[in-house]
């Protein structure tokens, strides 16, 4: 019998670990093979059709079996990963190896992409502004270059991104590159332009996630929102040609003053078809520093986290360990992973630590990755003076969702705080405090 590897099976090395990838399967819940040296040995020597007898004889030694050998190949032949074989790979999730490992060792594995500016949509939020209307975006060749450099590297992961990605006339070309060089994809989207072509090739090169944006659970709010008529209508029979494809979908919303009373219409649409749903309430400031006056009164933010917030129970036991132990105030200039393990290119190719710090970027085309990666760890993981940095001790941060990234950009410091963000935080963690205290009867 004969071996060798099939054209969309890939050996993809991040950081000190190898991975076994096969371009063709669905890995949003599946875990990926983890490749030992001896491993990484066998699935190299199988690019090529290799005899059973030859590959048994270069590869059993006092430690390895002809079973173990066989095993493995079953494994290969059958196309899909069996628990038993557990000699070249131990099974890892992507979210475990941020936490434990890649964020600390600083091991780049995942960029978000913003494929261009354009959108379809015309959001009164839109965090994009007058840049929505710009045409300097990257050609074909460009992005698969910054990919091509960026997979090099070790990117693991990819979120394609925009504006609206789907806008773009070679998006199918750019997503197979990115998928057959043995990346993981999700695609962000507002879902609109979802057609059966593009069905097709998710089919045939499953995404991690197509994850859509929602505005509203009818036509009425959509209009009102995004200027599109019939866009609610279009969007949900597009979600629903997904699933039909066995397509994993999610769905998102940027919780803002006109979609307060949607909440609950938008969720009951996830439910109604088992789809993941999350919403998020602070409204970002454009990226020219305008702010958006479309917010939710932090009064009001409490008991919509409560009730709709996949994070208030996170936060609720933050602060049920907080009002019994101190924890030691963080001192670093952003808390998050920013550029720690992955990072963000702009519609222009620019790289930076994160979508807020787009300010920072530095050309993909003109500069070495290593150099912008070096630059960038000089400042993600510094700390930065107490003077006048209120943040620094207040209690209230560990639900805080002011971002010092934003603060940077918007005021030219981290320390510089917004005082409805410090509001919004210490209301938030008194409600929740109030909430523990009368469940526990005190």
């Amino acid at each position: 019998m004969k071996y060798r590897l099939t054209k969309m099976t890939l050996i993809r090395k991040v950081g000190s670990r190898s991975f076994l990838l096969n371009s063709n399967f669905d890995y949003s819940k599946r875990a990926i093979p983890q490749l030992s040296d001896f491993g990484v040995e066998i699935a190299e020597y199988l690019m090529c059709t290799r005899e059973e007898e030859d590959i048994i004889k270069k590869f059993r030694n006092s430690e390895i079996s002809r079973e173990d050998i066989l095993e493995f190949l079953r494994y290969l032949i059958n196309g899909g990963y069996v628990d038993r074989w557990e000699k070249t790979y131990d099974r890892r999730f992507i979210s475990d190896l941020v936490k434990t490992e890649w964020k600390d060792s600083r091991t780049f594995y995942g960029a978000t992409f913003e494929l261009t500016p354009k959108c379809n949509f015309k959001c009164i939020h839109c965090y994009l502004g007058e840049n929505r209307y710009h045409n300097d975006e990257l050609s074909t060749d460009q992005i698969k270059t910054i990919l091509g450099k960026l997979c090099e590297n070790g990117l693991f992961m990819v979120f394609l991104s925009g504006g609206e990605p789907l806008l773009r006339k070679d998006f199918i070309e750019i997503y197979k590159y990115a998928r057959k060089k043995g990346m993981l994809v999700d695609v962000f989207t507002n879902g609109y332009l979802i057609n059966d072509e593009l069905i097709s090739v998710f089919e045939q090169y499953p995404p991690m996630e197509i994850d859509i944006s929602l505005y509203g659970a009818s036509d009425e709010k959509y209009f009102e929102i995004t200027g599109i008529k019939q866009g609610f209508t279009t969007v949900s029979n597009n979600i629903d040609k997904l699933l039909a494809k066995g397509i994993n979908v999610s769905l998102k919303s940027p919780i803002i003053l006109p979609l307060k009373d949607s909440i609950g219409d938008m969720r009951k649409f996830a439910q109604s078809r088992n789809i993941p749903f999350r919403v998020a309430f602070d409204v970002v400031p454009d990226i020219d520093n305008h702010e958006i006056p479309l917010a939710i009164p932090p009064e009001e933010i409490p008991v919509l986290k409560e009730k709709y917030s996949n994070t208030y129970i996170a936060d609720k036991n933050i602060v049920s360990e907080l009002m019994t132990k101190k924890i030691e105030p963080i001192r670093k200039r952003y808390n998050c992973s920013t550029g720690k393990c992955s990072g963000f290119v702009d519609y222009k190719g620019n790289f930076s630590p994160c979508i807020e710090l787009r300010f920072k970027g530095r050309s993909l085309l003109e500069n070495d990755f290593d150099d912008i990666w070096k630059e960038i760890g000089t400042y993600a993981y510094e700390t930065i003076s107490e003077d006048d940095y209120k943040c620094v001790g207040c209690e209230y941060l560990a639900v805080c969702t002011s971002c010092p990234a934003i603060r940077e950009r918007m005021y030219g410091s981290p320390k510089i705080v917004n005082e409805r963000d410090c509001r919004q935080a210490r209301l938030y963690y008194e409600y929740i405090k109030r909430r523990l205290k009368d469940e526990r009867g005190n």
